[in-house]
């Protein structure tokens, strides 16, 4: 497996990530990818060429990077490990797979249970997580599906026998989780690495979803919009396409009519509460206080907002 440095985010870290498929991309092609990343076919678009990747900013993604090496910093303290920024792995094994690192652990001296015999360097992948994040997505104390392939990915271009994901949820609480490679996954992972880069050869982009990484390779892709119609009509496909999308819209507005009329159903019971405690839920009422209009620049006024108030209920774990 090779392993070299590259600056992350330099113009030389673009051009050969555009060549490979990263670990924080495999997810898409288990259709499992998180919302703010691509899916399967914006990808393809982007790495055939065809699109320029869509910017990837926010404040979310700044805090993500600069809480990079403070979550480091706090793993290898409290594990006594000697960490040093990761390098870019590439696959040996898969054409087109390749994984930019966050750090890489010398070997370790203290790992847990069952990894004794592990002498070798890791990985480490560091998530600056939501408290609220964490509750909806980790499961039993573990991550979501989208981080577990992506640490494998980053075992299967290492070499390295055993990998670190070191979250700080809500900013105060450290949690390490630690994994082996794990064969069968790694196998289906360069499968579907393989089977990715033959349809960018062979032209055979999957189907569009609905996620906004697809909405922003189709407007790449057709620019400019002519005034003259396409004629379709020998398209079979087409007309049941349109008839799913006027049947789903018009299940979109029941189902939301419905929601907004239990929301209120519910919110009514509760009352002037802003918990519940329900047989096999938690109720919770978040309030979003009400902000008035203030002054701005000559001529123009910043716009308040009414209070909203936003139900959120969970499914609890029966005892």
């Amino acid at each position: 497996m090779a392993l070299r440095s590259i600056e992350p985010r330099s113009p030389e870290w673009h051009a050969i990530r555009l060549q490979n498929i990263g670990a924080s991309e495999v997810a898409a092609l288990f259709d499992v990818q998180p919302p703010y990343a691509l899916s399967a076919y914006p990808l393809h678009m982007v790495k055939a060429g065809l699109v320029d990747p869509p910017p990837v900013d926010g404040e979310r993604i700044r805090m993500g990077v600069a809480m990079e090496p403070v979550i480091g910093r706090l793993a290898a303290e409290r594990h006594g490990w000697t960490i040093t920024p990761g390098r870019y792995a590439t696959d040996d094994t898969t054409p087109g797979m390749a994984a930019s690192l966050d750090f890489e652990v010398a070997a370790p001296a203290d790992l847990p249970p069952g990894f004794q015999d592990v002498t070798g360097p890791g990985c480490l992948e560091t998530k600056n997580v939501d408290g609220l994040v964490y509750r909806k997505s980790w499961t039993d104390g573990e991550p979501p599906v989208h981080q577990l392939l992506q640490l494998q990915h980053q075992l299967a271009c290492t070499g390295y026998e055993w990998g670190c994901l070191a979250a700080l949820i809500g900013g105060n609480e450290l949690r390490t989780v630690f994994y082996r490679p794990r064969p069968r996954i790694i196998a289906s992972i360069r499968e579907r690495v393989t089977a990715f880069w033959q349809a960018v050869r062979d032209d055979r982009p999957p189907n569009p979803d609905g996620s906004s990484g697809a909405n922003h390779a189709l407007r790449a892709l057709f620019p400019d919009l002519a005034f003259d119609p396409a004629d379709l009509r020998d398209d079979n496909q087409l007309p049941d396409l349109c008839a799913q999308y006027i049947q789903a819209t018009a299940d979109t507005r029941e189902a939301d009519a419905r929601k907004d009329e239990l929301r209120n159903q519910i919110m009514a019971k509760v009352g002037a509460h802003r918990h519940a405690m329900v047989t096999g839920f938690d109720v919770t009422i978040s309030v979003v206080e009400a902000k008035p209009a203030r002054p701005a620049p000559p001529g123009f006024v910043i716009n308040g907002r009414a209070e909203a108030r936003r139900l959120l209920i969970k499914p609890r774990a029966q005892a």
